[in-house]
Formats: C-alpha cells, structure tokens, sequence
C-alpha cells in the first residue's frame, strides 16, 4: 500500500506534513499521534502490521507534530497541548472526515488525545477506540 503526503496548515499558520494509507472511505481510520522530539516514523512497524493485516479496508493518518520532523517549526509560546489536539482534530477533518476512529497517542500525543475532547467535542462519538503508549496527563486537561 502506497503512502500519500499531504501538507496541512494549521490554524495558527503552520505547515504539517501529513502521511495518509488506505482508501478516503474506509470505515475506521487509525490516528497516530507520535511522542515528543520523534517523528511519524514513530509508527512505522505498527502502519506495516495494520497495512499487513488490513490493507486499504482502513486509513491510517500519521503526522509530524509542529516543530517535529518535516512539519514547520513552531514558536515556543505555541507549543501546548491544547494546540497539538486542534492540530490532531484538523488532520481528522482533513484526512478521515467520516467513519469511526482508533486513536492512539505515545507519550505527547497520549496526552494530546486527552485534549481532544476539550478542543473537540463533535469528535468524541466517532471514537471507537483509544491506546495510551507510555504517557501521563497534562494538568490542564483532566
């Protein structure tokens, strides 16, 4: 299965790089949001076996986070937790607009997954499912 790269800008002008598998209209799409100083590669032996076991039936969305990878690098007072889960929401939007969503999040993005449904409440009944990898909460999102 063929990866697709797409750039994304965020809400606060930011450029994303986004990597897409699987068909735009699969019913599931898995989220994977990579831990901090990494990059979508983060998920790279997971994407095989999912690819391996499920082959285009689901999308799977990876992305560098800002200030990560090939995506921009963001001002320091734009580092938060809360726009890490609008910037996760917007690639949802973007790239799996429709359908059900398995979201896992390692370190960082387990604690932007916790966000999400602060930033974005309209997503909250598409989840079907949720893995934490390795990470902890943010206070300001419990």
């Amino acid at each position: 299965m063929a990866a697709a790269t797409h750039h994304l800008v965020t809400h606060d002008g930011l450029d994303l790089h986004v990597t897409t598998y699987g068909r735009e209209d699969a019913e599931i799409a898995v989220v994977l949001a990579h831990c901090w100083t990494a990059d979508e590669e983060d998920w790279h032996y997971q994407v095989h076996d999912l690819l391996a076991a499920y082959g285009d039936s689901v999308r799977i969305l990876t992305w560098d986070h800002r200030g990560h990878g090939r995506s921009q690098a963001s001002p320091e007072r734009a580092c938060t937790i809360e726009n890490l889960a609008i910037d996760m929401g917007d690639v949802i939007d973007a790239f799996a607009p429709s359908g059900r969503l398995v979201v896992a999040g390692h370190s960082i993005g387990g604690m932007t997954m916790s966000a999400l449904p602060q930033v974005r409440p309209d997503l909250v009944d598409r989840i079907a499912g949720l893995l934490f990898v390795s990470t902890s909460r943010s206070e300001e999102h419990t």
